[in-house]
C-alpha cells in the first residue's frame, strides 16, 4: 500500500513538474501572454475603482479583504523563522478563498441533502458545518505536503502560515458573501449585540464574541486552522521520537477547534453539560493563548535548531549566534537606509532557513534542491558582502574623496542615478508621480508654476547622464557646438514638459526619414554627381548611432544609441546580472533593435565572456527572424546559439557576448 501511494506521489509530481516547465517555455515564447495579463489587471484595478464609486457591494468586499489582509500580516510578521515566501503565501490565501470555502459549501449542502434537512436546522449548523470546514480548511496544507518536494524541509513556523493563510482566504470569502447577503446589520445581534470583532489594535481580530455580557467565544478561521496546522508540524517533526503518539496531539486540536466551533454555532441551544465541558476548556477564550505558546515554542524550537548548524551555513559579519532579534534590528535598519540591502537581507535569511532546514530534516527528494539553494543563499551572501564593503568604504573615504576629487565627483554620481532610477520606473509610475507631485505643489504655487516645477524636475531626472558628464568633464563647454547644444538641452528642461516634445520630435523625425530620403537626393548614394567617394571619406573613422563594433566602456556604449531608443527596466533575476542597461528602437526599415549591457553574470558557464566582466549584446528582428552580432560585426540566427540545433556553435555563442574593448 505505502509503495502505491508513493508510486502515485512520484506521479503526481513528474506530471505537475512537466506542466510548470512547458507552461515556462510556452510564456517564452509567447511573451504576447504577460502583456495580455499585465493589460488585464491593469483594467480590473480601473474597473475596481470605478465599482468602489458605483457599487456598494464591492466597497463591502474591499473592507472585509483589507481585514483578512491584516489579519495574514500580523502572522507574517510573527513568524519569525518562516522558510514560506510571500507568493506561496499569499496563493494558501487564495485556496481558501477560491477553493475551500466553495468546496466546503456545496460538501454541506450535499450532506444536508442526503439527510433532508436545511442548512439552518441545528444538527447541521452545530455539528456538521464545525467538523466540515475545519477539517477541509485543511486541505491545501495536505496536498502540499503530499505533492511538494520541499515538504520536509518546512519550519515548524511554515505550518502556522500555511493554516493561517488557508483559514484567512476561507473566512475572507465566507464574511463577503455574509456582508453582500445581509445588508448594513452583518456582525450584530439583537440581544447579543456586537459578535463579529474586527478591530485594529487586536491580535488576530475576526473573533466572534457578543458584546453584552459575553460568556463564551470562538477565534477566527485563520488562528483555528493555524493552531491546528502548526500541531500537525509538531507531530511529524517528532515522529520518529514518540512515534504515532505525536499525531494523537493534532487530533486533540483539531477536535478542540470543532467543539469550539460547534458550541458557538449551536447559540445556547446546546446540553448543559457539552456548555460545562466547553468551560473546561476556556470556553473559546484559551485557543489564543495556546496558539501563541506553540507559536513560541515552535520559534525557539526552529532557532535552536538554526544554531545547531551554524558552521554549516553563512553568518553575516559579527553574527556569532541566529535569532530574531537581531535579524529583525538588521532588516530595520537596512528598510531605513538601502532598500536594496533590506531586499538582499530578506532573500538572505529565507534561504539561510531553507537551506539549514533542508539540511536538518529534508529527505531525499527535498535534497534534490540543495545544490540550486545553496548556489543562490552565496549569489546573496556575496552580494551583501560587496555592499557591505562599499559602504565601509565610502564611510572611511569621504573626506579624502572630499579634500582631493571636489564635490563634482559626488554630484555627478547623484546625477546618473537619478537617471537610472527614473529610467526604470514604468509609465504608470512615472504618471503617478508626476500627478502626486502636482498635487502636493499646486496649493503653494499655483497651476502653471506647479506645472513648471514638475516639468523641470522630469527634465532633470531625465537628462541625468548628460549633467552629469558636464559636471565630469566642464571642458566640453569651451567648444562652441558644444555649448549651445547644452544651452538648448538646458532650455528644454525649463519649458514646460520640454523633454515630452523632444521625444516626440526624435519619433516624428525617424519616421520622416525614409520619406525623405526619397524625396530629396543622396549625396552619398551618387558619388559621380558630387565628385566623391562615400567609401574613401574620412568620416567612417567617427563612430556612428547604431554602430556597435569595438565598444569600449558603458560610456561608449550609450553613445551609441539612437535618440529614438527606448531604455528598458533591467530586471535583476536572482543569480544574474545585478546590473546592466536595456535599449530597444525601430530603424527606418523597420527593423527591431534590442540591445543590452550588463555586468559579471554568476549564472554564466566559467571562462564566458559573461562570467568575466562587462558584455553586451545586439539582436535585431527582421522579417526574416531575429539575429545576433559577435564581436567582429557578423550576424547569424538564433539556430546557432540553440544548444539542441544542429547548427549549434559554442564559440559564436559565447562571442555574442561582447567584452568592451576599454
Amino acid at each position: 500500500m505505502t509503495s502505491r501511494i508513493e508510486k502515485f506521489r512520484f506521479n503526481v509530481r513528474t506530471n505537475l513538474d512537466t506542466i510548470v516547465q512547458f507552461w515556462k517555455s510556452f510564456i517564452q515564447k509567447h511573451p504576447m501572454i504577460l502583456r495580455i495579463c499585465t493589460l488585464f489587471s491593469w483594467l480590473s484595478l480601473i474597473a475596481l475603482v470605478l465599482s468602489f464609486i458605483f457599487v456598494e457591494e464591492s466597497r463591502k468586499m474591499y473592507v472585509q479583504f483589507l481585514w483578512s489582509f491584516y489579519v495574514i500580516i500580523q502572522f507574517w510578521f510573527l513568524c519569525r523563522s518562516k522558510t514560506l515566501s510571500w507568493k506561496k503565501y499569499t496563493l494558501f490565501f487564495l485556496v481558501g478563498a477560491w477553493l475551500i470555502a466553495p468546496l466546503t459549501s456545496m460538501v454541506v449542502r450535499f450532506i444536508t441533502f442526503l439527510f433532508g434537512g436545511m442548512e439552518s436546522d441545528i444538527w447541521s449548523m452545530s455539528v456538521l458545518t464545525p467538523i466540515a470546514e475545519e477539517v477541509i480548511k485543511l486541505i491545501p496544507l495536505g496536498v502540499y505536503l503530499f505533492v511538494s518536494r520541499r515538504a520536509s524541509s518546512l519550519s515548524l513556523t511554515d505550518f502556522a502560515l500555511i493554516g493561517a493563510a488557508s483559514g484567512a482566504g476561507f473566512q475572507f470569502f465566507e464574511e463577503t458573501t455574509r456582508r453582500i447577503a445581509s445588508g448594513n446589520h452583518y456582525g450584530v445581534t439583537l440581544f447579543g449585540g456586537k459578535v463579529l470583532n474586527w478591530d485594529l489594535f487586536t491580535l488576530f481580530p475576526g473573533y466572534f464574541e457578543e458584546s453584552f455580557l459575553p460568556d463564551k467565544m470562538t477565534a477566527g478561521h485563520s488562528l483555528l486552522t493555524a493552531m491546528i496546522a502548526l500541531g500537525i508540524g509538531l507531530a511529524l517533526r517528532y515522529s520518529h521520537r514518540f512515534k504515532r503518539y505525536t499525531y494523537l496531539f493534532p487530533l486533540f486540536l483539531l477536535f478542540w477547534s470543532i467543539f469550539d466551533h460547534a458550541i458557538w454555532n449551536a447559540s445556547y441551544n446546546a446540553p448543559k453539560w457539552l456548555e460545562g465541558f466547553h468551560d473546561l476548556l476556556g470556553s473559546g477564550y484559551a485557543s489564543k493563548p495556546v496558539f501563541l505558546l506553540m507559536l513560541c515554542a515552535a520559534l525557539f524550537i526552529d532557532y535552536w535548531e538554526l544554531n545547531r548548524l551554524r558552521g554549516k551555513i553563512p553568518l553575516l559579519d559579527g553574527e556569532r549566534t541566529i535569532h530574531p532579534f537581531s535579524e529583525l534590528w538588521n532588516l530595520i535598519i537596512s528598510a531605513c537606509k538601502d532598500r536594496q540591502v533590506f531586499a538582499y537581507l530578506l532573500l538572505f535569511y529565507r534561504e539561510r532557513r531553507e537551506l539549514a532546514f533542508t539540511q536538518l530534516h529534508g529527505k531525499k527528494d527535498a535534497k534534490e534542491l540543495l545544490p540550486k539553494l545553496q548556489a543562490s543563499i552565496q549569489n546573496y551572501y556575496a552580494a551583501l558582502t560587496v555592499i557591505s564593503i562599499i559602504f565601509l568604504t565610502v564611510f572611511l573615504l569621504v573626506d579624502w574623496v572630499n579634500t582631493y576629487n571636489g564635490s563634482e565627483g559626488c554630484i555627478a554620481c547623484l546625477f546618473d542615478m537619478l537617471q537610472n532610477w527614473w529610467d526604470r520606473l514604468s509609465g504608470w509610475e512615472k504618471g503617478l508621480i508626476i500627478l502626486g507631485a502636482f498635487a502636493l505643489s499646486f496649493p503653494l504655487l499655483g497651476f502653471w508654476s506647479s506645472v513648471g516645477m514638475v516639468s523641470s524636475g522630469i527634465g532633470i531626472a531625465a537628462g541625468g547622464h548628460q549633467t552629469a558628464d558636464v559636471v565630469r568633464h566642464p571642458k566640453k563647454l569651451l567648444t562652441p557646438e558644444t555649448a549651445i547644444a547644452i544651452g538648448i538641452d538646458a532650455l528644454m528642461t525649463r519649458i514646460p514638459f520640454g523633454r515630452a516634445l523632444e521625444k516626440i520630435g526624435k519619433r516624428v523625425s525617424s519616421k520622416l526619414k525614409p520619406f525623405i530620403k526619397k524625396i530629396l537626393p543622396d549625396k552619398k548614394s551618387n558619388p559621380g554627381k558630387h565628385g566623391s567617394n562615400p567609401k574613401s571619406k574620412s568620416s567612417h573613422s567617427k563612430v556612428t548611432k547604431g554602430d556597435f563594433s569595438g565598444v569600449k566602456d558603458i560610456n561608449d556604449f550609450r553613445s551609441r544609441i539612437p535618440g529614438n531608443a527606448t531604455q528598458l527596466p533591467w530586471k535583476k533575476v536572482p543569480g544574474g546580472a545585478a546590473e546592466g542597461e536595456k535599449y530597444r528602437w525601430t530603424d527606418s526599415d523597420g527593423n527591431v533593435w534590442n540591445v543590452r549591457a550588463h555586468g559579471i553574470d554568476p549564472s554564466a558557464p566559467a571562462g564566458s565572456n559573461a562570467s568575466k566582466g562587462w558584455i553586451y549584446r545586439v539582436e535585431v528582428k527582421t522579417p526574416s527572424g531575429k539575429w545576433t552580432m559577435d564581436s567582429q560585426g557578423n550576424f547569424y540566427k538564433k539556430n546557432v546559439f540553440n544548444p539542441n540545433s544542429p547548427h549549434y556553435d559554442e564559440a559564436i555563442a559565447n562571442d555574442s557576448h561582447i567584452p568592451f574593448t576599454g
